[in-house]
């Protein structure tokens, strides 16, 4: 229940809540309890896959009825390493999906925040806030420094400086 919770953006006690009102006003267990424990019921599994065809069935026709409203130009700056590493996988599929949409792609600027009219879209690494642009954050990243353990000299303490590169 909590998963559901957070995947829907609300309380987990309104989840359950909901349940419970399903529950009754199909008059079955959708769900067996046992402490802090649940667990689909037999009505529950069978239920679960008609709705999960049933909703795919919508999301189909919704995207074929979508497919003749989307259309034109997609304007996108991206960095290049996202480029390669994550959109290049995944656009065939998107653009299959859209047919009437036209993409073009270029690279963003690297020495301003400025896009020009050009630009639908950018996705880009960093705190860029693009002038006169809405911008989002997408995912918060850490990193941490790794090294192979032969790199390490082993004749003293290793520390932070040595992982610069040496010029």
């Amino acid at each position: 229940m909590s998963r559901a919770a957070d995947e829907l953006g609300i309380t987990q006690s309104a989840v359950s809540h909901q349940v419970r009102q399903l529950e009754r006003m199909l008059e079955i267990d959708l769900f067996i309890r046992s402490g802090r424990n649940i667990r689909l019921s037999p009505a529950g599994a069978k239920l679960l896959v008609t709705v999960q065809k049933s909703f795919e069935a919508i999301s189909t026709t919704l995207l074929t009825v979508n497919e003749d409203l989307v259309h034109g130009e997609l304007r996108i700056a991206t960095a290049p390493g996202f480029t390669y590493l994550w959109l290049a996988k995944r656009l065939p599929e998107f653009l299959e999906k859209f047919p009437g949409l036209v993409f073009r792609r270029s690279a963003l600027p690297t020495d301003s925040n400025e896009l020009g009219p050009s630009v639908d879209v950018a996705v880009s690494y960093g705190g860029n806030q693009f002038t006169g642009r809405r911008v989002v954050l997408l995912a918060q990243l850490s990193f941490y420094p790794v090294c192979a353990p032969h790199l390490v000299p082993s004749d003293r303490e290793f520390l932070p400086e040595d992982l610069r590169l040496k010029r």
